[in-house]
């Protein structure tokens, strides 16, 4: 966060906006082939904090171009991910499957919350078809935003900054 503005990245390459739609808190039955805890705080790529701290200074200059890639090189993070997927809260496995473009995985410890409070969710960074660390963010530590009709943003997409 700079000052009172939200610091976050958008994908440019995509037209219009929409979200992962929310499985509320009854999940679907599903076949777990495996399981991928969000809510685990193994940090294989590198430090969470660090990446959010390297987007939010590659963002405070406004107008530079960049990529998550090299937001994630400037945090120290190394280790393979092509992708990232921004879940929002109260989100099911199904959904996330299904926009990550994966199956069988159940996705365990998805943020729940009172859609009173703000949104929130998490960020899904994905190697192929393998989910491999997460991100916790909320309204006050989001730090990049999918448009378009994906909410998935690939490593080497295009992004620019903006302060809401």
């Amino acid at each position: 966060m700079i000052g009172l503005f939200v610091v976050c990245f958008t994908a440019t390459a995509i037209n219009g906006c929409s979200g992962l739609a929310s499985g509320g808190p009854e999940q679907k039955q599903m076949q777990c082939e495996t399981e991928f805890r969000i809510d685990d705080n193994s940090q294989p790529l590198g430090s969470s904090e660090r990446f959010r701290h390297a987007a939010i200074q590659s963002a405070s200059t406004g107008t530079q171009v960049t990529t998550l890639h090299d937001v994630a090189r400037e945090a120290g993070w190394t280790g393979a991910w092509d992708r990232v997927l921004q879940a929002f809260d109260n989100t099911d496995s199904a959904s996330i499957n299904a926009s990550a473009g994966t199956t069988g995985i159940c996705f365990l410890g998805v943020s729940r919350s009172d859609p009173d409070f703000g949104a929130q969710g998490d960020y899904i960074f994905f190697d192929g078809p393998r989910p491999v660390q997460s991100m916790h963010w909320d309204g006050a530590t989001e730090i990049m935003r999918a448009l378009g009709d994906s909410t998935t943003i690939r490593r080497d997409e295009p992004l620019t900054a903006e302060t809401d």
